[in-house]
């Protein structure tokens, strides 16, 4: 199984032994054993990833077509594009591999020290952003939107490692 709750995240490439890019049948050994689910209006999407103790696939819910595939409660979501293309990986609690130094559970400075963040209320996350200010693709770091005084009492809850790009050129 490719599933490394230990990995290191690399931003734009790999968290949790998964890489962006890669095809959904590389990883069907992974998903043999997942509960199938379509999605449907009305689907209560949050009772299912919370009862969730294996390997879940949801089809349907993506607009491309993609499926989404949940590891346990919300550990790794894997987000594939209606072609297939792993195109954004969340972890939250229970992974323990690193962005540098920053993991889940410390502080948002841990990476607000060494690179600049801006938060994104559309998606709720922070995203890097460079010295104009522009999103620097590739990661976001999941946490409660604070002032930036606060980033130091401020725990990061998850990150999406991703490459937008991939849903784009899927659709």
């Amino acid at each position: 199984m490719h599933i490394n709750l230990d990995a290191p995240i690399e931003a734009g490439k790999t968290a949790a032994g998964f890489k962006i890019g890669s095809l959904f049948q590389e990883y069907a050994a992974d998903f043999a054993e997942a509960k199938v689910v379509r999605y449907y209006a009305g689907f209560n999407l949050v009772r299912e990833i919370k009862q969730n103790t294996g390997v879940l696939r949801i089809d349907g819910f993506r607009e491309d077509g993609g499926s989404s595939i949940y590891f346990g409660p919300d550990t790794v979501r894997l987000d594939f594009t209606g072609t297939g293309l792993l195109a954004c990986i969340y972890v939250w609690t229970g992974y323990t591999g690193a962005y540098g130094e920053a993991k889940i559970g410390a502080p948002l400075a841990t990476v607000s020290r060494i690179e600049p963040l801006a938060y994104d209320s559309g998606d709720d996350m922070y995203y890097r952003v460079d010295v104009a200010g522009d999103y620097i693709a590739g990661l976001a770091i999941i946490a409660m939107e604070v002032e930036p005084a606060e980033h130091s009492i401020t725990p990061i809850h998850g990150f999406c490692v991703h490459d937008w790009s991939l849903f784009a050129r899927a659709a």
